[in-house]
């Protein structure tokens, strides 16, 4: 209990989600999932910024209680990180997709296509992550540079995805599983 009590020593009464991450060396999503299911107490905020406020003892609890019963404070299967969906899949999914549209997209059907909005589409744009010419003053995006976008990994790892990312992810994964 000692060595707790020191770890704690410079944090102050009340932690935030941050604080008891790095004093109880564990993921955001794993203590995010424990405040949320009340398995450390806590105040929630409404307000996004002012997020979790986390008694001092509350955490000294947590760990000792850690250490003597680890399941009871295990992440659930449905809480973990998801199996990546197969690429050959997500490209055949997003190759039916882009059929019933022409070989050059413009903007609006990006942001149709993918669900995300306007300004995502302009920065991938702008950084160049999704390849596009100019034909006039407008952004022309040939389906092919669409395509490489959906299948790298900087879409895949985007950390708030569309309803339709999210949906493309859940019918390959689907797929995988019955095959």
């Amino acid at each position: 209990m000692k060595k707790q009590t020191d770890i704690l020593a410079h944090y102050p009464d009340i932690l935030c989600q941050g604080q008891l991450c790095e004093a109880a060396h564990i993921s955001k999503r794993r203590a995010r999932y424990l405040l949320d299911k009340g398995l450390i107490p806590n105040v929630h905020s409404p307000n996004r910024r002012l997020g979790y406020k986390i008694k001092k003892e509350d955490v000294r609890v947590f760990l000792r209680e850690l250490k003597e019963n680890p399941e009871r404070y295990a992440l659930p299967a449905s809480a973990r990180p998801r199996k990546p969906a197969s690429p050959k899949l997500l490209e055949a999914y997003y190759l039916a997709q882009l059929e019933s549209y022409p070989d050059i997209l413009d903007a609006k059907q990006v942001i149709e296509l993918t669900g995300y909005g306007t300004t995502a589409v302009h920065r991938w744009l702008s950084s160049g992550k999704l390849k596009s010419f100019l034909c006039g003053n407008k952004r022309r995006i040939p389906k092919k540079f669409l395509l490489a976008l959906l299948l790298s990994k900087t879409y895949s790892e985007i950390p708030h995805k569309s309803k339709k990312h999210e949906t493309a992810l859940r019918r390959c994964r689907g797929k995988e599983a019955a095959e």
